[in-house]
């Protein structure tokens, strides 16, 4: 399915609300949505002793394999490179260096498709790219460079939002910014199917008022997402895979045991049905949720409860559509409110509605 598009080659959901929300522990065998693989990457930094990642679009998991088997192969210079954080004429050459490290499938693909490589990967998703043409084209239509910057380095939340409010949320900033997020133009950027339980969903005006909440709440000088969405590319901040202790970290474990982390090309529930009973202790689940119908998300948090050991932690996120677990198994799982609240104010992706954090009870 959709095997010559990668949607996603970063991941949008913030990987220290992922961590904090699961407590990755050592004996941790972790299941988690692959999207960009970042987050696979963060949760296998972070000590699980599996990580078993999982997609339905087998494309996901090739950018995830390239982005892990890089470490094994390439200096952290050279791996900031690669990937597209730093300028560079030599990815085609680092990529021969990496081939070898790849499974069969993820080399062929990728093979056919050095375009994307040769612009770093972590531009090439379909999404990333619509982000990032905002940031490139349209922003510097409305803003200068230097106002770029400055907002981008503003030393305090209370000076970020004096300077949202005073030199930067204009009359043409706000139009530009709801045209890009109305539900038209985000089918560009995204899978069609992630609207299709949002049908009557406004956007736009939803979206103005989570960022103005986040540009309120959260520091945007290290924001590696806000940079991205501003800028289209990182400034003085990395995303955590990618920061130079982490990348060590994630180079030890590919050339020690690269086993720990496992690559699934497949539906979700078909992949659960799979699992034994009381396996899993962690659940990375991203917006899943998001596009499935009722029946579909009844069945999979069925599933979930059923291959979970108790005290098992899952996390995902909510956008526009509402979903989480039916209340018929309510008795087996038990949200943390508390952790959920003050993750959603650490939260530095301003467009997410919710985070959700639950632990499983047998």
């Amino acid at each position: 399915m959709h095997e010559d598009v990668i949607y996603y080659s970063q991941c949008w959901e913030d990987p220290l609300v992922v961590l904090r929300a699961l407590s990755i522990n050592s004996y941790d065998k972790v299941l988690s949505i692959t999207s960009g693989g970042d987050n696979s990457l963060a949760i296998l930094d972070a000590g699980a002793s599996r990580v078993t990642s999982i997609d339905i679009n087998p494309t996901q998991n090739y950018l995830l394999e390239l982005k892990y088997k890089a470490t094994r192969t390439l200096s952290y210079d050279e791996y900031l490179e690669f990937l597209g954080i730093r300028d560079s004429d030599r990815r085609i050459y680092f990529f021969e260096k990496i081939k070898p490290e790849l499974s069969r499938q993820a080399r062929d693909w990728w093979l056919d498709h050095k375009e994307l490589i040769l612009v770093g990967i972590i531009h090439c998703g379909r999404f990333d790219k619509y982000v990032r043409f905002f940031a490139r084209h349209v922003i510097p239509l409305i803003h200068r460079k230097r106002t770029i910057q400055n907002f981008l380095t503003a030393v305090s939340l209370k000076d970020q939002w004096r300077f949202y409010n005073e030199a930067w949320s204009s009359r043409l900033w706000k139009f530009m910014f709801r045209f890009a997020t109305k539900k038209q133009s985000l089918t560009r950027a995204r899978h069609g199917g992630m609207f299709a339980q949002a049908d009557n969903t406004p956007t736009s005006g939803e979206y103005v008022r989570r960022l103005e909440k986040n540009i309120a709440s959260v520091p945007i000088h290290d924001n590696y997402f806000m940079h991205y969405s501003l800028n289209g590319d990182y400034l003085s901040c990395l995303p955590f895979y990618a920061q130079e202790g982490n990348y060590k970290k994630l180079r030890e474990i590919c050339v020690k045991d690269n086993s720990r982390l496992a690559c699934v090309s497949e539906n979700l529930l078909a992949y659960l049905r799979t699992i034994s009973d009381n396996t899993i202790t962690k659940f990375n689940l991203s917006d899943i949720f998001e596009a499935l119908s009722l029946e579909e998300n009844d069945k999979i948090w069925d599933e979930i409860v059923r291959t979970a050991k108790s005290g098992a932690r899952v996390v995902y996120w909510n956008n526009l559509v509402k979903r989480t677990y039916p209340e018929y198994l309510s008795k087996h799982i038990k949200s943390d409110e508390i952790l959920q609240n003050e993750l959603r104010k650490q939260d530095r992706v301003y467009f997410y509605d919710k985070v959700y954090t639950h632990t499983i009870i047998k």
